[in-house]
């Protein structure tokens, strides 16, 4: 059975959905304004290479996140 990993971008004031990715047995998942990332968002708050998503284990639950911008990364509201 494979890995599924959902992301997906929220409204920052109405918290709604905008745009989901999903990504099938992924290892490494790169995010940011640059068109070769897997996901890009294109924001002036985000870097060219925002963040990666690097899977830490065979368990689908366990991602880490490595910041590569100069703002940081809010996840659930708070800055990483």
């Amino acid at each position: 059975m494979a890995d599924v990993l959902t992301l997906t971008l929220l409204d920052p004031q109405h918290k709604t959905p905008q745009r989901q990715w999903k990504f099938e047995d992924q290892s490494v998942i790169e995010i940011g304004r640059a068109s070769d990332n897997q996901v890009v968002i294109v924001d002036p708050l985000v870097s060219r290479y925002h963040l990666q998503l690097r899977k830490l284990s065979d368990d689908p639950i366990k991602w880490m996140l490595v910041n590569k911008g100069t703002n940081g990364t809010f996840v659930n509201g708070v800055l990483t």
